[in-house]
């Protein structure tokens, strides 16, 4: 099925009007009462979503990306009817002129589509007009209050935008707000069961997905200790025939400041680069030629995220997933964020780059953005990779004469010292491992002029991190810009290791990765495909 940045086309097709008692002119926001009942042919459908690669900005990202069957499943709609040429941007006042939620057990017909819903329904107490505008809010449920105008509307938050249970029931809504967006058209068609009226609307998901990337066949393997993803690492990282200097064992992967708070019920986007300037609803997402994105999208705590936050507003935006938590102690996530947690989602997709060749998802989030002076680790969402480096040669002697045997133990963890000369540029091809600290000490005491550092890593593992861009631009990397970071609805970020050059972090360190080359795209479900990560 496809769709478009999580947009679902929805089209309400049959509105049979009764004409009886029928009033000839209204004022603007005068009630319209008809006399009768009315049906309603409504066909909801869900088009691509778009990804971004390295990643792109603005609102389609990478290009569109189809989801799953519970992804795209409708099992309810509200529809909101109001009265106004600028459509969901009005005046927060502006009234909604008629509300209605179904199921299919309230309908006439409720036909499951490849791409959607066509729901037939009845309609009583109210006379459409030509240029009536149409928005609407899917798997929500029958409980969510009912607005009394617009702008209580548009301040509605999509709580449990996703079943957190089984990945299921993923609440949408409408998502521009285009001139002839869920407008209904009433001139060229008599408005019977057999002609109805027409109008269409897109939709879009309000929460987003977290993928990885992977070869199957070259990286999926499964050990004493599990599933884990392996990735060499080569003499030469752009010469897979060179030399392999270890094996990098991902066993764990730990989705990072996670936003647990709902997103708004309406997408909302700011007029320009200044992220305190006027939002408009149901606007997209807009880059200059160079690619720099010239507007934010602001969710209910995008400006909150200054350098006075405390430790209150962390624990409720991010939960357990918040950094300081995970970084502090990582063990107590391992249970739950193991490769074979995530491998029941293994999908194979062509097209990825790089090699790859198939997916998993690790997560599905609410949107996360701040201002782009404020992209610090405590607000950007993120990955903590845990893995066990397995070195092609440890020495237990200074004179690195004795290699220790049996390797095999590095390959599910063994302590080890590492040795790295300083150089201009540091390559792994110039460390040494040792399988205890004397040996390396001693070592490094006959060879003064490297003017060395060992690290200890024990049992093998190391950390490595992976922060999701939303969008990546070629020109200067130290100058930040809007939405170079965050979390935005209907888009999928998908992460994927093209090389590993080397161990990461004995500990947790929140800084950006040194030794992972990243492929990172984000596309619209919406996929925004984020840079190929080399570790």
């Amino acid at each position: 099925m496809n769709i478009s940045r999580i947009t679902r086309i929805l089209n309400i097709l049959s509105i049979l009007m009764a004409t009886v008692g029928m009033t000839a002119c209204h004022t603007e926001y005068e009630e319209d009462m008809s006399r009768g009942e009315a049906y309603v042919s409504l066909t909801l459908q869900l088009p691509y979503a778009a990804t971004r690669a390295v990643p792109q900005g603005g609102e389609e990202g990478d290009g569109r990306e189809d989801g799953t069957d519970a992804e795209n499943k409708v099992t309810d709609a509200w529809i909101y009817i109001l009265r106004h040429t600028d459509g969901m941007d009005a005046p927060d006042d502006t009234p909604l002129l008629y509300t209605k939620w179904f199921n299919d057990a309230d309908t006439e017909e409720w036909t499951t589509l490849g791409d959607g819903v066509e729901i037939k329904f009845s309609i009583d107490g109210y006379d459409i007009r030509d240029g009536d505008r149409v928005i609407a809010v899917c798997n929500a449920g029958a409980s969510l209050p009912k607005p009394a105008n617009l702008g209580e509307l548009r301040n509605q938050t999509a709580y449990a935008a996703w079943n957190r249970a089984d990945g299921t029931r993923f609440v949408v809504s409408s998502a521009y707000n285009d001139p002839d967006e869920g407008k209904i058209i009433t001139t060229s068609n008599a408005g019977t069961k057999e002609d109805p009226f027409v109008s269409d609307l897109h939709i879009q998901r309000t929460a987003a997905r977290i993928d990885l990337m992977y070869n199957h066949a070259e990286n999926l393997s499964s050990s004493s200790s599990g599933k884990e993803l392996i990735y060499k690492v080569y003499a030469d990282p752009n010469n897979p025939s060179s030399t392999v200097l270890a094996k990098m064992h991902l066993q764990n992967i730990i989705p990072v400041n996670l936003m647990q708070q709902s997103s708004y019920m309406i997408k909302r986007v700011t007029s320009d680069a200044d992220i305190t300037s006027t939002v408009r609803y149901g606007a997209k997402e807009r880059t200059a030629a160079d690619g720099t994105p010239e507007n934010y999208v602001v969710e209910p705590h995008t400006l909150e995220k200054t350098g006075s936050v405390n430790d209150g507003q962390l624990d409720d935006w991010y939960g357990n997933t918040r950094a300081q938590k995970v970084y502090t102690n990582p063990t107590s996530y391992l249970s739950a964020t193991g490769i074979a947690s995530y491998s029941g989602t293994e999908t194979a997709k062509t097209g990825l780059g790089d090699n790859f060749t198939h997916i998993m998802t690790l997560a599905y989030t609410n949107e996360n953005t701040q201002d782009k002076d404020h992209q610090s680790t405590d607000f950007i969402t993120g990955l903590l990779l845990r893995a066990v480096y397995e070195p092609a040669k440890v020495y237990t002697d200074k004179d690195c004469t004795t290699e220790y045997t049996p390797m095999t133990d590095y390959a599910t963890g063994h302590t080890f010292w590492r040795y790295c000369p300083t150089r201009t540029e540091m390559r792994e091809a110039d460390c040494l491992y040792f399988s205890n600290q004397a040996a390396a000490e001693g070592y490094r005491a006959a060879h003064p002029s490297d003017m060395a550092e060992i690290t200890e890593f024990t049992d093998g593992v190391c950390y490595y991190n992976v922060w999701l861009r939303h969008a990546n631009i070629d020109s200067d990397p130290h100058l930040p810009f809007p939405m170079e970071y965050g979390i935005v609805r209907n888009n999928i970020y998908r992460v994927g290791l093209s090389k590993v050059t080397g161990p990461g972090t004995p500990t947790p360190d929140l800084k950006a990765p040194d030794h992972l080359y990243l492929r990172i795209f984000v596309r619209e479900w919406n996929l925004r495909k984020q840079p190929t990560i080399r570790l």
